[in-house]
């Protein structure tokens, strides 16, 4: 029997069916996405910016804003507060991630299921969520809870992925615009995987479901063809029934 490879494309992202990714992503319809996610080039503490853990790659946890200081420190409020209950089977006590924000958009995870969320940095308002449940392979792990934070790579051209380590040890890179799988790293471990096997003359699979739309089935499988995978086909599930 030939060797095949199956992927699966699920509601907002497409991954291999053994890694069984979970995704609430954000999709903009006849509506223009948030201004944070249109602008481009590197983010920088200069600009008001906390882009990784540490405030930046020296670690400095220093920013220049100057806006916040001794003299008023004490007057400030709460601006809005976003609830991690539900994002995970038990709410979570003891938060110890640290956020990052890039042109506006909060990044963390959050939750006993490690999910990973973008805010509106101003409003507090959830714009997308991310999830993976890893049944055994997590709830086994010696690392539980929502972990330490993400990190943000981009090329400074619109290309902006959101890097995390979920708690069954699996390194996802995000859409940071969407919330979705990155297609790229997809495709990297396709091409991992059919070196070691058939190279890419290895007949790919992939299956689209109920929830996920028909455009997304098609850029996907356009983007696997011109990756340079040739044996690339479509398969549906058969009605319950029929």
């Amino acid at each position: 029997m030939p060797r095949k490879l199956l992927l699966c494309a699920s509601a907002m992202t497409v991954g291999l069916l053994w890694s069984a990714p979970q995704v609430t992503g954000q999709i903009f319809v006849d509506t223009p996405p948030p201004p944070q996610f249109q602008g481009q080039g590197q983010p920088s503490t200069r600009n008001g910016e906390w882009p990784s853990n540490g405030a930046d790659l020296t670690f400095s946890r220093y920013s220049p804003l100057d806006q916040i200081n001794a003299s008023n420190f004490d007057k400030l409020q709460v601006a809005w507060r976003f609830k991690t209950d539900n994002l995970g089977p038990y709410p979570e006590y003891k938060l110890e991630g640290t956020p990052i924000m890039i042109k506006g958009v909060l990044y963390a995870t959050a939750g006993t299921r490690r999910s990973v969320i973008a805010l509106d940095a101003k409003t507090g308002e959830l714009i997308w969520s991310h999830s993976l449940r890893e049944g055994t392979r997590a709830t086994h792990s010696p690392r539980q809870l929502s972990g330490r934070g993400v990190s943000y790579w981009t090329d400074g051209a619109g290309d902006e992925r959101i890097i995390y380590v979920t708690t069954g040890y699996r390194l996802v890179q995000l859409n940071a615009k969407t919330g979705e799988i990155a297609i790229e790293e997809l495709v990297a471990k396709l091409k991992a995987v059919t070196e070691a096997r058939g190279g890419m003359d290895e007949r790919i699979y992939v299956r689209g479901d109920r929830k996920v739309d028909y455009g997304t089935v098609m850029r996907v499988m356009g983007r696997l063809s011109s990756a340079g995978f040739r044996r690339v086909a479509l398969v549906t599930e058969v009605e319950q029934g029929s």
